[in-house]
């Protein structure tokens, strides 16, 4: 079975919401974490540095203020599932 968990952190304090987030990642069972890319763009170097670590995934979804390029979603596709896209 799958489980899902859901989080929010609602501070917009940079150090405050790192804080939270680093306890969100200490618990073992999440394996991927899907964020919403408004988060992201606050905090660009922080998750540059998390995204360096294999273990969780964390996956950027789009917000409806700004969408993510459809390129994004190949290079997903392609990085995470090892698939190749054809064009047409």
């Amino acid at each position: 079975m799958i489980g899902i968990k859901s989080f929010e952190i609602s501070s917009n304090n940079s150090e405050i919401f790192q804080e939270e987030f680093d306890k969100i990642l200490e618990d073992q069972d999440i394996g991927l974490v899907l964020l919403n890319e408004k988060y992201l763009m606050r905090q660009r170097d922080y998750f540059r540095r998390l995204k360096l670590r294999k273990y969780p995934i964390i996956i950027e979804i789009p917000d409806m203020k700004a969408p993510l390029k459809e390129s994004y979603f190949r290079h997903l596709i392609e990085k995470y599932l090892g698939l190749t896209l054809k064009e047409g």
